[in-house]
């Protein structure tokens, strides 16, 4: 815990264990932010294991992220800039800890870099299921009955889907609802349904 600041950065940096990290901010010392470890210096080289265990303790003492926020710290964060650190268990904790972000095995990319080779390059949530529908007057309506959601890695986050707008399913007319969801990746899908009351 204490005050401390950026004092150096990299695009990449040896870690300890012959590993590497991605856009690398030194705070204090041998402690940095840097990104989950690589096997060697190539975007498409992660340790997957190792980004699975986001939110929890796993490294000698630096602050692992997703690489889109390591590098935001990169570009935003100039030399000098203050760093404060606090006990983790602290009440004070303004940001909590983060949610625990799950790829498969086999996925060799962190999500969300942003590098243009990565397949994920562009990927966003998706919403399934949320197709204009023709309804009787009375008849009963779910605006999420068979509305899903997943991230841009398969993940189910049909549980954090927002849905704005109302039908009056006694009342014709065309209602419009809007459904989102952002996932944790920081990404956003959002998509608009036309439901029809005859």
């Amino acid at each position: 815990m204490g005050e401390y600041s950026i004092y150096f950065r990299e695009k990449w940096h040896a870690l300890y264990g012959d590993v590497y990290g991605m856009y690398v901010s030194g705070f204090s010392g041998p402690y940095l932010f840097h990104s989950v470890p690589y096997f060697t210096r190539d975007h498409g080289d992660l340790e997957t294991a190792e980004f699975n265990k986001l939110g929890a303790n796993a490294s000698q003492g630096c602050v692992r992220m997703m690489a889109s926020d390591v590098r935001w710290i990169c570009k935003n964060c100039p030399l000098n800039t203050p760093v404060t650190v606090i006990d983790a268990d602290s009440s004070a904790d303004p940001l909590g800890t983060p949610p625990a972000v799950k790829i498969d095995e086999s996925v060799k990319w962190d999500p969300t870099d942003p590098y243009e080779e990565n397949p994920y390059y562009g990927e966003r949530p998706v919403i399934n299921g949320a197709a204009d529908v023709t309804l009787k007057a009375g008849q009963s309506f779910d605006p999420l009955a068979g509305v899903t959601a997943a991230d841009l890695c398969g993940n189910d986050i049909s549980a954090r889907m927002i849905v704005v707008g109302q039908v009056v399913a006694d009342k014709p007319g065309l209602y419009r609802l809007t459904y989102s969801v952002t996932d944790d990746f920081h990404f956003t899908c959002e998509v608009t349904r036309t439901v029809t009351v005859e």
